[in-house]
């Protein structure tokens, strides 16, 4: 069986010092692999988005490891986290953190930018092809001149999906990606990451309140009072 493309193994997380110090979790462990849709479950405070930024290079933990794609990123600089980050990795948050001085299309091609920056082989007009294609496969072809300001809420957060997306990343994290759309558009958000774990072979981890997550996700795992488990769809 192959790697996990994202495993924690054994990590703690505590912020502040002494009398001050919070513990997040300790010898906390989880996997996700190619083609699931991880739904990680948790009130707010519970250590969802802690976990995702340790998972996702931007954090590091007190204790323990983790892997991207089968390679230990523990003792990376932050260069090389970066790069792995950048090549590997797509994310999206609750707020979708488009640029609002860039079109769509200019928004898309971003990290493509960084990528081909830190030498990653390709060029700009193929950059600017593949998230064109994108914006169309989710919809927003006649969009993609426009800037954030001037779509709708689900419109833009489908192309933070875009952005995501671009350098064809072995695993996408999502925070909270629905926290800031109404029903209807939380759930084409839930469809779309959906069908690219099934049909794509994306491996997601998303955290989220939403209880409809449910409905969606391949695996649901809650996290509280520190640990995580395992937890039935039907429960």
């Amino acid at each position: 069986m192959a790697d996990p493309v994202l495993k924690a193994a054994g990590v703690s997380k505590t912020y502040g010092r002494g009398g001050q110090a919070a513990r997040v979790f300790e010898d906390l462990s989880c996997e996700v692999r190619a083609g699931e849709f991880v739904a990680l479950l948790g009130p707010s405070g519970s250590g969802k988005s802690t976990l995702l930024n340790i998972l996702g290079l931007m954090d590091r933990p007190d204790a323990g490891a983790v892997s991207i794609g089968g390679r230990d990123a523990s003792g990376l600089s932050d260069a090389a986290r970066a790069r792995l980050r950048n090549e590997r990795l797509g994310f999206v948050f609750q707020f979708d953190s488009l640029l609002p001085e860039f079109t769509l299309l200019e928004n898309v091609v971003m990290p493509c930018r960084i990528a081909l920056a830190h030498g990653r082989p390709g060029t700009l007009d193929a950059a600017r092809r593949r998230a064109a294609d994108l914006l169309g496969r989710f919809g927003l072809a006649a969009a993609q001149n426009r800037f954030p300001s001037q779509v709708s809420g689900g419109e833009r957060q489908r192309a933070a999906l875009c952005r995501a997306l671009v350098n064809s990343p072995a695993a996408i994290l999502a925070d909270e990606p629905t926290g800031n759309l109404d029903k209807a558009n939380a759930e084409l958000v839930f469809k779309d990451l959906q069908d690219l774990s099934h049909n794509y072979g994306v491996a997601i981890l998303m955290a989220t309140h939403n209880e409809e997550s449910r409905r969606f996700a391949s695996r649901m795992l809650r996290i509280r009072g520190g640990t995580l488990a395992e937890e039935e769809k039907t429960a």
